[in-house]
């Protein structure tokens, strides 16, 4: 008398995809969900490249600039980094002069969200980047990202970017 019906377990397959269903969702929903978490870090920390880049760019293209025209080509970088938030973000501008093959010196320097560079502070440069005595503009980010999901899954990342750029105009940004 059990045995029709053992057997007849044995042989209906209604309940499988229901049970392979079950086991594969949490799979897939962990890939999806990681994916997009991933891109967006991605997309932000591609939005950090393109704010230092932007506010060298700015500075780079005057001859000389304001405490007012620095700050707004800081603020500028606000808009760059949108929809992540721009208070996450240390951003500095400053102006240095070649001193050696692998050095330079602060000849000026402005921040939001942070201290600016001391003025006289030496920075390292690559060797033989730019001739002795000539001015390059540097800008720098760094911007604490946590993820928009998760919460606390995911760990906060900093990323970090700078460039360093020519004055396009005059030899030299003078700072008023």
């Amino acid at each position: 008398m059990i045995l029709p019906y053992i057997q007849r377990i044995i042989h209906d397959h209604s309940g499988t995809a229901l049970v392979e269903f079950a086991i594969t969702v949490p799979i897939l929903l962990t890939m999806y969900i990681g994916g997009f978490a991933l891109s967006d870090a991605i997309a932000c920390n591609r939005k950090v490249t393109i704010a230092a880049r932007s506010i060298a760019d700015l500075t780079s293209q005057n001859t000389s600039v304001s405490t007012n025209d620095v700050n707004t080509i800081l603020n500028a970088s606000a808009q760059v980094m949108s929809p992540y938030a721009s208070s996450n973000a240390v951003v500095r501008v400053s102006e240095v002069q070649v001193t050696d093959a692998t050095h330079a010196k602060v000849i000026w320097s402005q921040a939001i969200n942070g201290q600016p560079n001391v003025v006289g502070w030496s920075a390292n440069l690559a060797n033989n980047m730019a001739a002795v005595g000539s001015y390059l503009i540097f800008a720098e980010i760094q911007y604490s990202y946590t993820s928009p999901i998760g919460g606390s899954l995911f760990r906060t990342m900093t990323f970090h970017d700078n460039i360093i750029m020519s004055p396009r105009l005059s030899d030299q940004v003078t700072h008023q």
